[in-house]
């Protein structure tokens, strides 16, 4: 009998066990209170809760056929965690969802799963155009230097473009995926998995050694869409995961963004449906950075002048990039608009913009409306 005081080995059981998802663990906990005490139910007990037959109180009872304390022991020697919903590390954003997951294998920086406000999901199709590809690395480059974690699920496509925004700006970003985490899929992102667990996290609600399948990935959406504020859609068609994903995001009462494509793309198509139902349009990441109101982290009050003068700091401690100083010394003779400070410091747009988004996490601009820019200090 699995101890009755250890209620992890009794959740990492519960989790192998087929057929016992996060619906029917709930029903469970909410009858025998405690994940360890539903091992000592008799078979009249667990036949009795709605939901749970004969072939799942059979499993519960030969469990024997499983090895929670093997399953752990793997875990630790890969440097893998595994979050039951009791760990101080196990996000509250899942937490508070009807179908949480009953545990979360975690591999790197599990902290980095708590941090909701600053948590984007970015998905799209496998196979994605050079608009495509292109869209998304300049909003999650500039989501990254602003600070924010991109949610993704490794795939091929869209998702591997976003995580590779993160792990090239040394942000932490995370991945879901559809099977478990010794059966990594695609194997292809092998090294891009070790990458992103260096500052953010691979995750996945299934067993070790447990193989993706078909059922799986629209599952594994869900957690996605859980730990993010948002969710953007970058290039989808109408039977795309990714418009699971939204539909996930709005039942969980999360925000959903998606990028405009062109309408004789069949990649286009998920995306166009989406702003039609109501979904926020995006051209950059300006227009998520807008919706949020400068997201926790990223705002910048609106201070009286004296408050300001106060902060003024010498140029030489701000550690500025030579770009960066190119922005300041224009900004210094007053406000701008974006196109006349890429005009003038000859910086592209796009690397402008995350330029400016990571001085104003500074608070060294301020965004005024009409994309215009002023400094705070110098």
């Amino acid at each position: 009998m699995i101890n009755t005081q250890d209620n992890e080995l009794a959740d990492i059981c519960l989790n192998m066990l087929p057929g016992i998802g996060p619906r029917k663990y709930n029903a469970l906990i909410e009858r025998f209170e405690t994940s360890s005490a539903i091992f000592s139910a008799s078979q009249k007990d667990l036949c009795s809760l709605k939901g749970i037959g004969k072939k799942i109180a059979s499993l519960i009872s030969h469990w024997h056929d499983y090895n929670p304390e093997e399953e752990l022991k793997r875990c630790q020697l890969a440097d893998i965690k595994i979050l039951t919903r009791t760990h101080e590390d196990y996000p509250e954003a899942l937490n508070h969802l009807p179908d949480a997951p009953i545990c979360l294998y975690v591999y790197g920086n599990s902290k980095c799963l708590k941090d909701f406000n600053n948590n984007l999901a970015v998905v799209g199709t496998r196979r994605p155009t050079r608009y495509g590809l292109d869209m998304t690395k300049m909003i999650c480059d500039a989501a990254a230097q602003a600070g924010f974690h991109i949610v993704s699920g490794l795939a091929v496509g869209i998702d591997t473009r976003a995580h590779l925004s993160s792990v090239e700006h040394n942000t932490p970003t995370i991945a879901v995926l559809g099977g478990g985490i010794g059966k990594l899929y695609p194997q292809q992102n092998l090294k891009l998995a070790r990458s992103i667990a260096e500052k953010g996290a691979v995750i996945s609600e299934y067993p070790l050694l447990f193989p993706p399948d078909r059922r799986t990935f629209p599952m594994r959406n869900r957690i996605i869409a859980g730990l993010s504020r948002g969710t953007l859609v970058v290039e989808a068609d109408l039977n795309s995961g990714s418009l699971i994903t939204a539909d996930q995001s709005l039942e969980y009462g999360r925000d959903v963004f998606a990028v405009p494509g062109r309408i004789d793309y069949p990649q286009s198509r998920g995306c166009h449906k989406l702003l039609k139902l109501g979904a926020t349009l995006v051209e950059s990441f300006q227009d998520i950075h807008d919706e949020y109101n400068l997201l926790p982290g990223l705002h910048c009050t609106i201070q009286k002048k004296e408050s300001i003068e106060k902060e003024l700091i010498r140029k030489n401690d701000l550690q500025l990039s030579e770009n960066e100083e190119r922005i300041l010394n224009f900004l210094n003779s007053g406000e701008s608009h974006v196109d006349d400070i890429s005009i003038a410091t000859n910086i592209p747009s796009g690397k402008l913009f995350a330029l400016l988004l990571g001085l104003e996490t500074r608070k060294i601009v301020r965004l005024l409306p009409g994309k215009r820019y002023e400094l705070l200090r110098i």
